[in-house]
């Protein structure tokens, strides 16, 4: 079992930042700016959602706002239990391998936090999934 993350969110910052300045009293980016490190776009784009929210919007939840696609590879039955345990939209094919099936998963960062299967078997996948979104700077 493998996976890959092949899509995260691409934001128009120059827009995005650009029109925020005309409309708001306040600087989203001040946040990211301010970072000692150089920030994922991911990372960037969370920053500057918590920047964009007022202060008493508790309820808003930047993580919802972020949608990621991560290509997964397994035996039939290992992903055909996946992708049903996690609830996530999926498309599924065949593969060379005819041991195996391949999918696309999605779903918002927020999905992807809070992901867990009770299955033993499938835990690698899941470790997996999550050491792809470390590597690419996603915060979980």
């Amino acid at each position: 079992m493998q996976a890959l993350l092949i899509q995260s969110p691409r934001v128009d910052f120059a827009k995005f930042l650009q029109t925020c300045e005309k409309l708001l009293p306040h600087r989203p980016a001040a946040l990211s700016d301010a970072s000692p490190r150089r920030l994922s776009e991911l990372e960037r784009w969370l920053s500057c959602l918590a920047g964009f929210r007022a202060t008493d919007d508790i309820e808003s939840d930047v993580a919802r706002h972020a949608m990621l696609s991560v290509l997964i590879w397994a035996p039939h039955d290992q992903l055909r239990e996946f992708v049903e345990l996690c609830g996530l939209p999926h498309i599924t094919t065949h593969t060379v391998n005819f041991a195996f099936s391949a999918a696309v998963v999605s779903g918002t960062l927020y999905h992807w936090q809070r992901l867990t299967v009770d299955r033993p078997h499938l835990q690698p996948l899941v470790d997996d999934i999550h050491a792809q979104f470390k590597l690419a700077g996603v915060p979980l």
